[in-house]
C-alpha cells in the first residue's frame, strides 16, 4: 500500500509491520515513523480482531488474543504517540476507531463487541489521565 501511495505522491507514505499486541513493537514503529518523517502529528488506532463465534464456543486463547490486540494495542498506541508528542514538543491527535458492535452488539461477535465497549470507555477516559 505504501508503494502505491508513494507512486502517486512520492515520499508521503511509510510502512512498518507491527504486532500491536507487543508494546515494544508499537513504540518501535512510532520511533521509526518519527525518524523517517521527522515528526508525528496523528496516530490512528484501528487494529483489531473480530472473532465470530457463539459465546459458548469461546475459549481462553480467543479471549486473550482479542484483549491483547483490541485493548492492549490501543493502550500501547496511546502511550507511544503521547511520548512522541512530548519529545517533539507539541501536541497531536489520537484517533481511536471503534465499532457499533461495542454499543449495539451483533450475533456471534460477543468477544469483539465486549472489547469495543471497553475501547469506548478507554477512549472517553483517556484525556482525563
Amino acid at each position: 500500500m505504501a508503494d502505491e501511495i508513494n507512486h502517486q505522491k512520492p515520499d508521503t507514505a511509510f510502512a512498518v509491520e507491527v504486532n500491536v499486541a507487543k508494546r515494544d513493537q508499537v513504540f518501535d514503529a512510532i520511533e521509526k515513523t518519527v525518524a523517517h518523517f521527522g515528526d508525528l502529528t496523528v496516530l490512528i488506532n484501528n487494529a483489531g480482531v473480530a472473532p465470530s463465534q457463539p459465546i459458548l464456543d469461546v475459549d481462553e486463547k480467543t479471549l486473550e488474543l482479542a484483549d491483547k490486540i483490541n485493548i492492549n494495542g490501543t493502550v500501547w498506541g496511546i502511550q507511544a504517540a503521547t511520548e512522541a508528542f512530548k519529545k517533539l514538543g507539541h501536541g497531536g491527535k489520537i484517533i481511536n476507531a471503534s465499532s457499533q458492535a461495542g454499543i449495539e452488539g451483533n450475533p456471534n461477535l460477543t468477544v469483539y463487541g465486549s472489547t469495543k465497549l471497553r475501547f469506548v470507555g478507554l477512549h472517553k477516559r483517556q484525556p482525563k489521565s
